[in-house]
């Protein structure tokens, strides 16, 4: 089964870039050339991130880190100067690192591990275990990084982003670092994928609807997986009001798109003064019935048209009211 854990406790930050100089010497240059290829700096297992540290396991460190939670926005803490940038906020922006040590259990090996960013200001650069995993260049997007295969299972982790705000992506306030939230992924490694669940709806005349469910599911194993999947579309008072279930298989370390349409007569249409929802509940079993994973998706059904004549929701002229309103204000 799926677990979603917040990641948002226990960071270590540090404002700033941290120096740490090339060696002349070959062994730390070859010792680095690898997977794990930070063995010393803020981005090593090594490194004392701890605040005011007495540890004396590891080498005294005179920069500051300091203890923080997420979301984190370190910029906003500036003052403005007139010097600086007018519609960047007037502030001066800096670089800056975040250090998060967690344990996996041993119990976990068999699972697939990911670490799901909602989105960090402007450039991330993520390491787990000093081997670098991604980089990221939009503060904008979220995303996703898979350590499974360098987790340390029944002992400690860590993980260190390095957040760059020397490009600009907008003409705002941007910030700086992990403003959104960060959630640790367990999953088997046959599961629905990332944004895994696509619901499409068609309206078909006299309130009947077509909706075609699409689901992604990736095979992260060395041998190919034959299993089924139950599809249930379920509306706000969590009442299943259509069900299928289909056989499927999926390649070994590949994907599958499996389609399933349903009709759906008179739903509770999403309006502005009746936001009524629906969700798609997904359940990947394996060949002996087994819950292998289970995934559940909102979506809800509407009309939209644009014309000349203005804008019309489930056939209704509405005015659209708006703001221009950049990153939440700061």
């Amino acid at each position: 089964m799926r677990d979603i854990i917040c990641f948002d406790k226990g960071w270590r930050f540090h404002k700033g870039n941290i120096e740490y100089p090339t060696p002349n010497a070959k062994g730390i240059m070859y010792s680095q050339a690898k997977t794990k290829r930070k063995e010393y700096g803020p981005a090593s297992v090594n490194y004392d991130s701890a605040p005011d540290s007495y540890d004396k396991s590891k080498g005294i460190n005179p920069d500051r880190w300091d203890n923080v939670d997420l979301p984190h926005d370190y910029m906003i803490e500036c003052v403005p100067n007139e010097n600086n940038n007018n519609a960047l906020g007037y502030v001066k922006y800096e670089n800056a690192w975040y250090v998060k040590r967690f344990n996996i259990d041993k119990s976990d090996e068999s699972r697939r591990l990911k670490l799901y960013f909602e989105g960090v200001a402007t450039h991330a650069t993520v390491y787990v275990n000093g081997c670098l995993m991604c980089h990221n260049f939009c503060g904008y997007t979220s995303f996703e990084i898979d350590f499974t295969n360098i987790a340390r299972f029944g002992g400690e982790n860590v993980v260190s982003v390095y957040v760059s705000t020397d490009e600009k992506e907008g003409w705002w306030y941007e910030g700086g670092g992990i403003y959104r939230h960060v959630w640790l992924i367990k999953t088997h490694p046959v599961a629905v994928d990332l944004y895994g669940v696509y619901a499409k709806n068609k309206y078909n005349g006299d309130g009947n609807w077509e909706t075609l469910v699409t689901t992604t599911v990736r095979n992260d194993l060395f041998e190919d997986f034959s299993g089924n999947i139950r599809t249930e579309l379920i509306d706000k008072n969590g009442n299943v009001i259509c069900e299928k279930y289909d056989s499927f298989c999926v390649e070994r370390k590949f994907k599958v798109d499996i389609k399933q349409p349903f009709n759906v007569e008179n739903p509770q249409l999403w309006d502005i003064d009746a936001p009524n929802m629906y969700s798609v509940k997904t359940v990947i079993y394996d060949a002996n019935g087994n819950i292998e994973d289970e995934v559940t998706t909102p979506y809800g059904y509407r009309t939209v048209e644009f014309s000349s004549k203005g804008f019309f929701l489930n056939g209704k002229k509405q005015i659209i009211k708006g703001v221009c309103c950049h990153q939440d204000y700061g």
